[in-house]
């Protein structure tokens, strides 16, 4: 993601938005925004301390997301066909075997470039 961004940036100037980042864990959440050292946390390496830079300066927000709404795990996880269907239905997608002839054409010339 910050590679992404870095990419971006030289590609476009101008300053960019912080990168919105959707988590389900609370508790590294508060990490990212706490900058006081807690003894729990003392064996966290510097992967962490640079995200929680990062944080710090506006980089990326952290924003707590139930675990059920998490639209990364489409990607990442073997689902029910149900959750599937949900998390589908919020990225947008589309089942194109309930399109069309016609519908999945015009889909194909304008993924091709050519609509």
């Amino acid at each position: 993601m910050v590679w992404l961004r870095k990419l971006l940036l030289d590609l476009f100037e101008g300053p960019f938005n912080p990168t919105h980042i959707h988590y389900d864990n609370e508790s590294c959440i508060r990490l990212t925004e706490d900058l006081v050292f807690h003894a729990r946390t003392k064996h966290i390496n510097n992967k962490y301390n640079y995200i929680r830079s990062l944080v710090r300066d506006g980089v990326i927000k952290m924003h707590y997301t139930l675990t059920d709404e998490q639209v990364a795990d489409i990607l990442t996880k073997a689902l029910p066909n149900n959750k599937l269907e949900y998390l589908r239905n919020k990225l947008g997608l589309v089942d194109i075997s309930s399109l069309t002839k016609r519908e999945r054409y015009s889909l194909v010339l304008i993924f091709m470039g050519h609509a």
